[in-house]
């Protein structure tokens, strides 16, 4: 089989077994790879409603059918379970070097079930698997867990470890991968910790065919001419100087999104960064672009920040400092901590505090009291233990839900709506909860600029299409930066690319059909866990509070909801027909 492994390996922590399985070319020709047959697996596995943090939640990572070969920045995986932070469907994507490790072991995927009686971690070595004892790194940080199994191990072994966040469960920890990567959103460190898996251990011999060699060739030669002209901003500074462009539009997330402009923003950003503290690059398997740059202020060798933590522990909570940042950047990684709604969080805590909502005083940009807060959020301890599990129950616990920035329990991220409204459908559309990565209308919005950013009108359709095409790249699976910069990012280039790779000819409709089909799996998911039509909204800042001039409006917003129910062959509700159903074979 090419570009596919064939196999996937089922872990039962409960009972210690480890089986490897076939998978079935059918299923895999329908989901494709990555995020979809991820999906598939727990929407057929997972009956009947979930507790993210019960032995019966699943770990389900796959890779992509692109994961090991030569195409461009394709060392992507994706691990999909239930959140702890929502409640709902969550699709977490990483880059590195592990998705390719786990296909040269002959694996397209790992479930694992259950719960460990004492901490353990998952060691895969080609065809040999087994759950070894972790008693020793519990309570360690990333870095010190992942040197560890390092030594232990093959020394080029590549792994995802959990720190402190997550074997406390908290819902805003994450998974970390080489160290510095992250399944970063919705509490995957958590599920994690749930199950007292401390890591798993990836090292393959193996190596992943193509079909058509000649054209994969010619791509690399292609992607290698293009990057430094059509991604050479990623090259030079990554997402770093993000932060400028939407300042510049009026939308950059400030001070809990009360504000659209940080005028200090170019003291964390990636024009200060590599003249101060960046020392290099570094990349992702197989990525010709290395938008990654390594830092190092006094003690702290780290890599970043990359944008989401500049403006959600930068202008958000009003830290300008650059060496500050980095700090706080370097202990989240090292615990394990989503920065996104970590700093989301503290911006409400602050905004809280400044209106009287809740006791305690905590000042805007404070980087020490940053620091202090988030060994309270690890340690369980005061106002931290409330504030490790998200701004949604941290502001219904203490009050001030109308400043709490969030879509389904997921806090926002750093494109503030009122200003690229087509990220107002996209945030209150996403199956994950508040999102930039599945339906990035932005990119057309304010750097691409094809799109009118200030109003929601005509973006109905596109924010479909473009959900529905981001899929199938978190399938293939290929980082978001290539594909819009060094491939054809269409439905018809992507088809042609898995041709090449894998041999299967699956047309661009029979391709965006599948989509459709894995789109509705998770809405179904979504539904069954307790998710209602009237969560598909913003938070209310977005529609009371004008932002330059601009607010979302409310009876366009809806409107548009209706609109994009339609196209997804959903009643008024949101809930997917029997017709449709029917349709995509779900029924």
């Amino acid at each position: 089989m090419n570009g596919w492994a064939g196999n996937l390996l089922r872990v039962n922590l409960s009972d210690g077994s480890i089986d490897k399985e076939k998978l079935d070319k059918e299923i895999l020709h329908d989901t494709i790879g990555g995020m979809g047959t991820a999906t598939r697996y727990l929407f057929d596995e997972l009956k009947g409603k979930i507790e993210p943090l019960s032995e019966e939640n699943k770990v389900i990572i796959f890779a992509g059918p692109f994961a090991g070969t030569p195409i461009a920045s394709s060392g992507r995986f994706c691990m999909v379970t239930t959140s702890p932070l929502t409640n709902y469907f969550l699709q977490s994507h990483c880059g590195g070097h592990f998705g390719p490790e786990m296909k040269y072991s002959e694996l397209d995927g790992i479930i694992i079930e259950g719960r460990a009686d004492d901490p353990v971690y998952l060691l895969i070595e080609d065809d040999h698997y087994e759950l070894k004892t972790a008693d020793k790194l519990w309570g360690r940080g990333v870095k010190a867990t992942t040197s560890t199994l390092e030594r232990d191990n093959d020394p080029e072994s590549k792994i995802l470890a959990i720190g402190p966040a997550g074997e406390r469960q908290i819902p805003i920890s994450n998974v970390k991968s080489d160290v510095y990567r992250s399944l970063g959103r919705g509490g995957t460190g958590a599920v994690f910790g749930s199950k007292n898996l401390k890591a798993i251990v990836a090292r393959g011999n193996g190596k992943i065919d193509v079909s058509d060699p000649e054209y994969v060739k010619d791509h690399i030669l292609r992607a290698k001419e293009s990057t430094y002209t059509n991604a050479k901003g990623f090259v030079d500074f990554g997402t770093t100087n993000t932060g400028g462009v939407v300042h510049h539009a009026g939308g950059l997330p400030t001070r809990n999104f009360s504000r659209g402009k940080f005028e200090t923003i170019d003291n964390i950003s990636g024009t200060n960064y590599v003249k101060s503290i960046w020392k290099g690059r570094r990349a992702c398997f197989g990525c010709p672009i290395g938008c990654s740059h390594f830092s190092a202020v006094g003690g702290i060798r780290t890599e970043g920040p990359e944008y989401e933590t500049i403006f959600a522990l930068g202008s958000n909570i009003l830290n300008d400092d650059p060496e500050t940042l980095v700090e706080i950047n370097e202990m989240c990684n090292d615990l394990g901590i989503d920065t996104m709604s970590l700093g989301v969080t503290l911006s409400w805590l602050m905004e809280a505090s400044e209106r009287g909502i809740i006791k305690g005083e905590y000042s805007w940009g404070c980087g020490k009291e940053i620091l202090a807060l988030i060994r309270n959020i690890v340690g369980l301890e005061g106002i931290g233990k409330d504030l490790s599990k998200g701004v949604k129950k941290a502001s219904e616990i203490h009050g001030g839900t109308d400043y709490a920035i969030h879509v389904k329990g997921m806090e926002l991220p750093g494109y503030d709506p009122r200003i690229c409204q087509g990220m107002a459908l996209a945030y209150a559309t996403s199956n994950r909860g508040a999102c930039h990565l599945r339906a990035p209308i932005y990119v057309k919005e304010l750097f691409q600029k094809t799109m009118v950013p200030e109003t929601m009108e005509g973006k109905v359709g596109p924010t479909v299409h473009t959900e529905d095409l981001m899929s199938l790249i978190d399938c293939l699976i290929v980082c978001r930066f290539a594909s819009r910069t060094l491939m054809d990012e269409s439905f018809g280039g992507m088809s042609e690319m898995l041709r090449a790779v894998t041999g299967a000819s699956l047309s661009p409709d029979v391709l965006e059909g599948s989509m459709k089909r894995i789109w509705t799996m998770q809405r179904l998911y979504n539904i069954k866990q307790g998710m209602s039509h009237e969560e598909d909204t913003l938070p209310e800042r977005f529609f009371s509070e004008e932002l330059s001039g601009h607010r979302i409006d409310r009876e366009l917003f809806n409107a548009n909801m209706q609109e994009y129910y339609r196209l997804r062959d959903c009643d008024e509700k949101g809930v997917p027909t029997k017709a449709s159903l029917r349709s995509l074979g779900i029924i």
